[in-house]
């Protein structure tokens, strides 16, 4: 009879036996994947502007593909209340690189520009402030005026990019946040913010405009979280934020990277 050999776990999830053997083993390393099938092989060009722009549009392209996913499927719940939370962390990374791009559009030297980013971390409008008044910046003062405000409401809700990357903490609630969120419209507002930030890049190095929207002649609230009337056809944000919940939002997660 062979001994029993306890497999040691990376961590624990108190009250599930389930959720607690999807933990991964303490033996597993992501760094020795052994089969290239199973790997990623990423080509830098050899530019940090042109590699954070790359990272950028690749991220806005994955948000808005898995944004009309989620809006085309109808009353999904799973799409709409979990999918939509993964969404909104890849337009709030796309919107960071975009940002750091400009950095290194707009600052001439590399150890100001580590500086910069070792000060700022994942702080939007930290990171805005070092771009907003260069003159690659071309941009109306009414439009940089709603980026600021528009990246100083996400990072309000979402400081340093951390919001989407855990269960919601109890200070998130006591923020007060929708119930339920108007996917079209936030998503709307993202593509906003992203395209302008994009425009110092427009025909330089993609040849084309390639992320502009056809801007409303009023912009609207600069607001990430823009609330809807009920859960049909929409997120219900404070539903599955929870710990107790949360497994729902990892296989929301995982489908939207199978996606």
């Amino acid at each position: 009879m062979e001994d029993f050999v306890k497999i040691e776990k990376m961590g624990s999830w108190h009250g599930s036996r389930e959720f607690d053997a999807l933990w991964p083993d303490t033996s597993l390393d992501f760094w020795n994947i052994c089969d290239d099938e199973e790997k990623v092989f990423l080509k830098w060009k050899g530019s940090r502007i042109e590699d954070y722009l790359d990272l950028a549009d690749a991220y806005f392209e994955s948000a808005v593909s898995v944004a009309n996913e989620i809006m085309h499927a109808g009353h999904d719940n799973m799409k709409d209340d979990t999918w939509f939370l993964a969404d909104l962390f890849l337009f709030r990374q796309a919107i960071e690189l975009i940002i750091k791009a400009t950095i290194y559009l707009t600052t001439p030297r590399l150890a100001q520009i580590q500086k910069i980013f070792e000060n700022s971390k994942h702080n939007l409008i930290s990171l805005f402030d070092h771009i907003k008044d260069s003159e690659k910046v071309e941009l109306s003062v009414a439009k940089k005026r709603w980026l600021e405000l528009y990246l100083e409401d996400v990072e309000y809700w979402d400081k340093q990019s951390s919001l989407f990357r855990f269960p919601f903490k109890l200070e998130f609630f006591d923020k007060r946040p929708p119930e339920f969120l108007n996917i079209y419209d936030t998503v709307m507002n993202l593509g906003i913010a992203f395209s302008l930030l994009h425009k110092p890049f427009d025909d330089k190095f993609t040849g084309v405009d390639k992320f502009q929207i056809d801007l409303p002649n009023q912009l609207p609230d600069e607001k990430l979280f823009l609330p809807a009337n009920d859960g049909i056809g929409n997120c219900y944000l404070t539903g599955y934020g929870y710990s107790e919940t949360y497994f729902a939002v990892i296989q929301g997660y995982l489908s939207v990277s199978e996606y």
